[in-house]
């Protein structure tokens, strides 16, 4: 080629690596008994930008808990620490990390993960929790959880970091938005099929 000759290639498009995080549709808000353990709480839908594959490495789960109605507004009734015991991630029927306690704050820290997803796939995370024997006042409490979108810790397969995006509806569960459990001082627990089980 000349000096000066322009020289016109095809046109490449550079994708940047994307996670988008929501909650997802199961499970839904519930009631369980005092004292009851791996109850899910709250399920998390992760989904890979096309571009890449995704490794999670860190999530901080963060929420509230009330002793009076559902009406979070950050008064301080009651916190998360209070309600819950310990936490756990899975994937299906396989445990994603290892179980965590949550902080006087509210805030359980699921780190050193090593949790990945296929470019363009989607998974979900579903929180179990084991419920403390004792309620805050009454008959009933109330508890909720969420991921905030900035506590998602996450890189691309070249090990670039992710700025992961809040999808629909927004995993932080603001105020018990989309999912909250209530806690009853007795009762009966139902046994049923999770939405992981497979079909016979």
């Amino acid at each position: 080629v000349g000096a000066g000759t322009a020289v016109t290639g095809n046109t490449m498009t550079v994708r940047s690596s994307g996670l988008t995080v929501a909650v997802a549709s199961t499970p839904v808000s519930g009631s369980t008994v005092k004292g009851s353990q791996g109850v899910q709480t709250i399920g998390f839908a992760f989904t890979a930008g096309a571009s890449s594959a995704v490794k999670v490495t860190q999530l901080v789960l963060a929420g509230e808990g009330h002793d009076t109605d559902i009406a979070f507004a950050g008064d301080g009734s009651g916190s998360v620490d209070d309600l819950i015991i310990s936490a756990s991630l899975w994937d299906g029927t396989t445990q994603v990390g290892t179980s965590k306690s949550p902080s006087s704050t509210g805030t359980l820290t699921f780190d050193n993960l090593n949790w990945n997803l296929g470019a363009g796939e989607t998974r979900k995370l579903i929180v179990k929790t084991n419920v403390a024997t004792t309620l805050l006042a009454g008959a009933l409490d109330y508890v909720y959880l969420g991921l905030p979108i900035a506590n998602v810790t996450s890189q691309d397969s070249d090990s670039n970091s992710i700025t992961a995006t809040a999808g629909t509806p927004d995993p932080v569960n603001t105020n018990a938005a989309n999912n909250v459990l209530t806690i009853n001082s007795t009762g009966t627990l139902t046994v049923a099929l999770d939405g992981d089980s497979p079909l016979s």
